[in-house]
């Protein structure tokens, strides 16, 4: 095998496994992070009987990443005390003709997956923390290439504020219903999440590892039959 050989069957590797992967090998579906604005604060999201409202958002994966083995969100309190704790239930729905099917395919209590403090702060009511979740989940495969809808709600029950969750400048649509047997209806403004799958492709490094690896062999073999 000579040089020449090797360098190409090396260009080979890593242009096929270039061509493999995603450019974000972690990140299957971005929806946008938290769109900042003066005068909206996000959507009501929150099991609170006084103010019920469940938000669901529609998304497709592709066939290179179907899996989702984590769920990020965003979301703020209202002009209120920050509750100690959240209480999330996550569900995905099927599709029905533009809509959420009435009852999930699945269903998750999330409970409270603890909060981050982004950084950003939205202008309403003199000035709203903006927080970011993180869920990590039992593998979800999903069909390629259909629709489903992400439904993320909080319980603020008992407490004085309701858990909004932020919009984001991505595209899609959007809906709202009021109720478990309530029935869904279309809205405007798309939510921030994002869905990941922490199967990444191996690092450059190990790549050219695996690459000089495979190239030596070769040389070895051509060696010996010579």
């Amino acid at each position: 095998m000579s040089t020449k050989t090797v360098v190409t069957s090396l260009a080979l590797v890593f242009g096929a496994a270039s061509l493999a992967m995603p450019a974000d090998a972690s990140i299957i579906y971005d929806n946008g992070g938290p769109l900042i604005s003066p005068t909206y604060v996000g959507v009501l999201s929150d099991f609170d009987t006084d103010r019920q409202r469940q938000r669901a958002d529609d998304f497709q994966l592709f066939s290179y990443g179907n899996t989702i083995t984590e769920i990020q969100w965003w979301g703020v309190y209202g002009d209120g005390p920050v509750p100690a704790a959240d209480n999330f239930t996550i569900r995905i729905f099927a599709d029905n003709g533009g809509l959420p099917e009435s009852d999930p395919i699945i269903e998750l209590a999330a409970g409270d997956v603890g909060r981050t403090d982004s950084g950003l702060d939205q202008d309403f009511q003199g000035g709203l923390d903006v927080y970011a979740y993180s869920y990590a989940v039992s593998p979800i495969t999903l069909d390629a290439n259909t629709t489903y809808w992400l439904s993320i709600v909080n319980d603020t029950s008992g407490e004085a504020v309701n858990w909004f969750w932020e919009n984001s400048s991505g595209s899609g649509n959007t809906a709202t219903r009021a109720s478990d047997d309530g029935g869904w209806w279309t809205v405007s403004r798309e939510m921030a999440f994002s869905l990941s799958n922490d199967s990444v492709a191996p690092e450059p490094a190990s790549m050219l590892l695996m690459g000089i690896g495979l190239a030596g062999l070769g040389v070895s073999r051509f060696r010996r039959k010579r």
